[in-house]
């Protein structure tokens, strides 16, 4: 009801304005706190998330292996497909399709069943990342992308875990998505932007050396997207006694 909105928004307020830092995980987030809650620029932080998954595990995979280069896999991760923008992704694909380049999306969360039939997705179903991540991890290494064109998006945790197992990414600049994406891991298409134009973009870095130059910067900077290195950075903000 209105009445309870009003209120959690007051209540919201009153507790970033009596907080002495307010840390947010996307710079879209943080332009809200300053302009929708009136909250000064000075005392507004923000620290990148990292990638939902257990580092422990992640240390036990083997390296991801060659590129096959006989299609081109787009990834997607998302149980709430239509937000997170599947069906995008696959006119994308036809897009792909039509420009000459075999392509496959591979579907990643949502039930087979939840999802539309299409000639060019391949529906995996649920992976269980707490209990099983070396089922999910080779899944998405599957893909050469990781994709994620959502309609809206307050962080995009999914780009950080692709990225996190090597994987390059591509999202529209939508919410906190540019926050997940930094030059030279993937492509960050305008958020207008349409199937065809972020097809002509993946086909532009499915170029081999283009391409190898995206897995070898993603490989280098595949550490920076954990909790550890979130926390780091946290502590940073307040100093020592």
């Amino acid at each position: 009801s209105s009445r309870v909105r009003a209120d959690a928004l007051a209540r919201e307020r009153a507790a970033y304005e009596r907080a002495e830092r307010v840390v947010c995980m996307s710079r879209w987030a943080a332009r809200s706190v300053v302009e929708a809650y009136g909250i000064p620029p000075a005392k507004v932080h923000v620290v990148r998330a990292g990638a939902n998954l257990d580092e422990a595990a992640v240390a036990s995979l083997p390296p991801p292996g060659p590129t096959d280069r006989s299609e081109l896999r787009l990834g997607f991760v998302g149980k709430d497909w239509r937000r997170k923008g599947l069906p995008f992704l696959l006119e994308v694909a036809e897009a792909i399709e039509a420009r000459g380049q075999r392509v496959r999306v591979l579907a990643l969360g949502p039930s087979p069943a939840d999802v539309p039939g299409h000639r060019l997705l391949e529906p995996l179903g649920f992976f269980d990342k707490t209990r099983d991540l070396a089922r999910f991890a080779a899944a998405a290494r599957r893909a050469h992308f990781g994709c994620l064109f959502s309609s809206a998006e307050a962080l995009g945790i999914s780009t950080l875990e692709f990225l996190r197992l090597g994987v390059p990414v591509a999202g529209l600049d939508v919410g906190g998505i540019p926050d997940c994406i930094d030059p030279g891991v993937g492509m960050l298409a305008p958020a207008a932007a349409t199937p065809g134009e972020v097809a002509g973009g993946l086909l532009d870095l499915w170029d081999p050396m283009r391409y190898d130059g995206l897995l070898a910067a993603v490989l280098g900077r595949s550490g920076e997207l954990t909790w550890d290195h979130a926390v780091t950075r946290l502590q940073a903000l307040w100093p020592r006694a």
